[in-house]
């Protein structure tokens, strides 16, 4: 029947998707998803009840004007987080929230369709059985308000809002120079993150030193030595991953489910071509962006031979660039990189020579360097798989593609 087939069509999964061209089609499925959620506020009918101008000009003062007496009083404009004039973000206190910890950040969004995929990538990540444990990890969104081409998206943060990237600055500032244990416990905070992102079949495809908030704990609430399972009290001091509108749930999208029967069947049928491809309209911010980056210096070199789909690779390249930003101080540092050939050997020689000629110190550590570097290169393969070149992930499975990762952070961890 047309309905039947109508339903059917609405299912189907793709086996390649572009990454910056399945978002505005999910925008309606979500809305049938979660308008009844207690957590959305449906408001489309009416105008945003405050001037979105008048908070760039300095007021401070959100009153949402609704029966909950919603009430935000804005303490900075996060500039550099804020992607466009469409997207703002604000650090705010929550007068309205019986939390003793009121902080949070504010996401507008000026869009004619409602914008649910923070909260969707929320809700996603909570479903997982340590959910509670990644509220420290994320910053997950608690409520959104919907407006007339307005969207608003209140979300759990940490007490202070200082980005990876604000610490780099500072630190260049007062020519300091960031401690090397700090470093590792940092690059050991973003593996940690991707791989819980990961294990939902999520990646981020626009990962910056912006994405990550610094938390900043007391002392005094660290008990214990620091382990893998992250708890007693260090949660409270690492990292968190804030721009979740920036992540995209894989298995929304592509056959998951096909390659995995293919697999268990022992036939290739199409699962070469299955994953993502940026199209050329959207490659156009590759200064920006690392996930552009990555398909147009590190997968089109190799499609020559045959053409190559991403699924969670480009995550794996852009902590590599992270890594390379932070250890150099220095956020342009790739493109010195990609002036010369991209190996272990030839990357840690010019981190080391780089820090000397720029007064800083050289790394102690560096043999877990390299094995992290290893590892976020895809040059070391645990089952044998890859020829010693960069980014050979074509004969591992998707599963072994998604969890690749997880040797790295244990690596950290010991």
């Amino acid at each position: 029947s047309p309905k039947h087939k109508q339903k059917k069509e609405e299912n189907t999964k793709m086996m390649v998707i572009d990454p910056f061209g399945v978002a505005v089609v999910q925008n309606t499925s979500m809305c049938a998803l979660y308008l009844n959620d207690n957590n959305i506020f449906d408001y489309r009918h009416d105008a945003v009840p405050f001037n979105i101008d008048d908070l760039l000009n300095g007021e401070t003062d959100i009153d949402l004007q609704d029966d909950d007496d919603t009430f935000f009083n804005i303490t900075q404009f996060v500039r550099a987080c804020s992607s466009s004039s469409n997207r703002l973000v604000f650090f705010v206190n929550d007068l309205s929230c019986n939390d003793e910890q009121c902080e949070r950040l504010l996401v507008i969004h000026r869009a004619r369709e409602p914008q649910l995929q923070n909260y969707h990538i929320s809700q996603s990540l909570l479903r997982r059985p340590q959910g509670t444990q990644l509220c420290t990890d994320f910053a997950v969104v608690e409520r959104v308000y919907l407006y007339r081409d307005v969207s608003l998206a209140v979300c759990k943060t940490t007490d202070s809002f200082q980005t990876l990237h604000d610490v780099l600055e500072k630190s260049k500032r007062c020519r300091t120079e960031m401690h090397e244990k700090w470093m590792l416990y940092m690059a050991s905070e973003m593996i940690r993150i991707i791989c819980a992102l990961h294990a939902s079949r999520m990646i981020h495809v626009r990962l910056s030193l912006h994405s990550f908030v610094v938390k900043l704990a007391d002392s005094s609430e660290l008990s214990g030595d620091w382990c893998g399972q992250h708890e007693r009290g260090w949660h409270h001091f690492g990292l968190l991953l804030h721009d979740l509108d920036a992540c995209l749930k894989l298995d929304d999208f592509l056959d998951f489910e096909r390659v995995e029967k293919n697999a268990n069947a022992n036939t290739n049928a199409d699962d070469d071509e299955f994953g993502c491809l940026i199209s050329d309209e959207n490659l156009s911010d590759e200064q920006t962006n690392l996930c552009t980056l990555f398909q147009k210096r590190i997968l089109q070199p190799k499609q020559k031979q045959k053409q190559s789909f991403f699924c969670y690779e480009s995550d794996y390249f852009s902590v590599f660039v992270l890594l390379m930003q932070i250890l150099t101080a220095n956020e342009n540092i790739i493109s010195l990189i990609f002036e010369r050939n991209i190996d272990l050997q030839n990357v840690m020689s010019f981190v080391q020579n780089y820090r000397v000629e720029h007064g800083l110190s050289r790394l102690q550590n560096e043999r877990i360097w390299c094995d992290i570097v290893q590892f976020l290169l895809m040059t070391k393969h645990e089952n044998g798989n890859g020829g010693g070149g960069i980014y050979e992930f074509e004969r591992l499975s998707i599963e072994e593609r998604r969890t690749y990762l997880d040797a790295c952070y244990q690596l950290c961890c010991t």
